[in-house]
């Protein structure tokens, strides 16, 4: 679409994430008298001719914007008057987001976040969207609402785990959450859709990153089947367990590119292995994340 026939709102995609630019022109009248409008303050402003309330927030500290948007996203997910698509674009945006907010607000997103995954309350139009996604369905439409209450549960479980401290000890509140997620993550791990299994994976790393207690959750990822599943399970295997040394020779490429991540906790063997790995990527991998690692112990150096 050319430049000149785009609308005061665009939408840029970027990847599954929809970012919305708004562009607010002043409404003034052509016959209104310039002096009269020049010396009378718009709603919203804090001066004459000043900036907004809008402006002066984002030109305030990033922590201060970051929780705003954070919170308006949150507002447009929770709004189901709005379509499941739309509402899933801002839930994939927010989870951007949330690893910049301070805990306080990270935890309420997540109370909130968990709650339009329990009750996404999708309409009626979203509703047939997801029945046609069948394979023997002659019209299909895939706008994301589908993926909402998923990725809605993907953000509560990422908020949670930036709201607290991994060492702390769980409270009544933070038991009562996790089995929540847990509860509803367990039948996403053996749905037939692999899109949803690897959402499922990213809520037990997610919870596993919030509180050590979850830890052994996201090592058995390691063990499941579809092989993203295995990479994010890969992440969370400690230094001295066989079983990272195992994953260094899985059939898949994507999980023993996961395993070059950890190329600071394998010994020389599984290093050499990997160098003659007949998938380049992983050569690449390998060599790159342990020139990491040399330049990390270079710089310890006093």
């Amino acid at each position: 679409m050319p430049a000149s026939s785009l609308g005061p709102e665009q939408a840029v995609e970027v990847g599954e994430v929809v970012v919305e630019t708004v562009s607010v022109a002043a409404n003034q009248s052509e016959d209104a008298d310039p002096s009269v409008s020049s010396s009378v303050a718009a709603p919203g402003q804090t001066d004459v001719g000043g900036p907004d309330s809008a402006a002066l927030r984002a030109a305030g500290p990033r922590a201060e914007l970051a929780v705003a948007v954070a919170q308006k996203l949150t507002s447009m997910v929770e709004d189901h008057y709005d379509s499941g698509g739309s509402r899933n674009s801002r839930t994939l945006a927010l989870l951007l987001l949330l690893d910049k907010l301070p805990s306080q607000h990270a935890e309420e997103i997540a109370y909130r976040l968990l709650a339009v995954h329990r009750e996404p309350q999708l309409s009626v139009s979203d509703q047939w969207e997801i029945d046609s996604n069948v394979p023997l369905s002659r019209s299909r439409f895939r706008t994301g609402a589908g993926d909402l209450a998923d990725n809605a549960l993907r953000g509560a479980a990422k908020a949670w785990a930036v709201s607290r401290q991994a060492s702390a000890p769980l409270t009544p509140a933070d038991r009562e959450f996790t089995l929540k997620v847990i509860t509803a993550v367990s039948p996403l791990l053996q749905d037939p859709d692999q899109r949803r299994q690897f959402r499922a994976a990213l809520c037990v790393s997610a919870l596993a990153q919030g509180s050590s207690q979850f830890a052994p959750h996201a090592i058995g990822l390691a063990l499941h089947g579809y092989e993203r599943v295995r990479a994010v399970g890969v992440r969370h295997v400690p230094p001295a367990d066989p079983l990272l040394i195992a994953m260094a020779s899985d059939h898949a490429p994507r999980v023993r590119l996961a395993v070059t991540e950890r190329a600071a906790d394998l010994p020389q063997r599984v290093q050499n292995a990997l160098r003659k790995d007949p998938d380049l990527r992983v050569r690449k991998a390998l060599s790159a994340a342990l020139d990491r690692v040399s330049q990390l112990a270079t710089d310890e150096v006093p």
